[in-house]
């Protein structure tokens, strides 16, 4: 666990991570606060070899809640690039995960692959082929600014039923288009990220997409296509895998400690 580990050119000091967690303390406008410095902070000074930043969204309609992080404007980089400060300042190496809600977002104006409601929730736009180019170049747009910020590594969330998630499963696809039907075409969507990204984000940092594994659900994405998902993904060049499980439905997930791993 004390034993440090190499990806790339970055070299974590340890094996403990702090994974993705939202706080919900940003501004309205997406922006750090000093609940953030303070959480991150004292995370880094306690030893943490690699933070992974909340999921900070691309768009402000993309957001989970009215007070994530956000990085869809210049703006915001400056508040990151403290959080980076901070923690290197101690000796972690610091990542972000970037991330678009789709139709678990907050507010009215919910996007999706097609026009299907996560249950409690507003029926979302299903995206035209031409705005799901404007979303994907959000995604490129948030990888500059992670790397203006200076975070070592960029993390793709593409789990727990936001929008990525929803393109890959057949439970929240039902397009007929180049993006739904089979698994090659329901990974456009991924695939189209991760080159946009890697457009701005340096070969040189570790690249890391996070993934639901499993539905936990019939007709949903199995384990068996997550795993051709990753190999794909590794073929592109992606780095690191985070791998989780479910968000997308409510279904009767087998809960107990260490559940995820053989997932993983």
């Amino acid at each position: 666990m004390f034993t440090p580990f190499d990806l790339k050119n970055v070299t974590i000091p340890n094996r403990i991570v702090m994974p993705a967690m939202c706080q919900y303390s940003a501004t309205e406008d997406g922006y750090v606060t000093n609940w953030h410095r303070i959480h991150y902070g004292t995370r880094a000074v306690g030893g943490v070899g690699l933070i992974i930043v909340e999921a900070t969204a691309v768009e402000k309609r993309g957001r989970l809640s009215n007070n994530d992080l956000g990085i869809w404007d210049d703006q915001h980089i400056q508040g990151l690039r403290e959080l980076v400060e901070l923690g290197k300042a101690h000796g972690s190496v610091m990542a972000i995960q970037i991330a678009h809600g789709g139709r678990k977002s907050w507010g009215e104006e919910l996007v999706a692959p097609s026009a299907l409601a996560f249950p409690g929730m507003a029926t979302p736009h299903a995206l035209s082929a031409a705005e799901i180019k404007d979303v994907v170049e959000k995604w490129r747009q948030g990888a500059r600014r992670a790397h203006a910020a200076g975070f070592d590594i960029l993390q793709i969330h593409g789990a727990h039923g936001y929008l990525i998630h929803e393109f890959l499963s057949p439970l929240s696809n039902q397009r007929t288009d180049e993006y739904g039907g089979s698994l090659e075409n329901r990974m456009r969507f991924l695939l189209e990220i991760v080159d946009a990204v890697q457009k701005e984000w340096p070969a040189h940092k570790p690249l890391s997409v996070r993934l639901s594994a499993t539905d936990f659900l019939e007709g949903g994405l199995t384990i068996q296509d997550t795993v051709h998902i990753t190999r794909v993904l590794k073929e592109r060049g992606v780095d690191l895998m985070d791998i989780s499980t479910g968000g997308l439905l409510s279904a009767r997930i087998p809960l107990g400690p260490g559940y995820q791993v053989p997932y993983a």
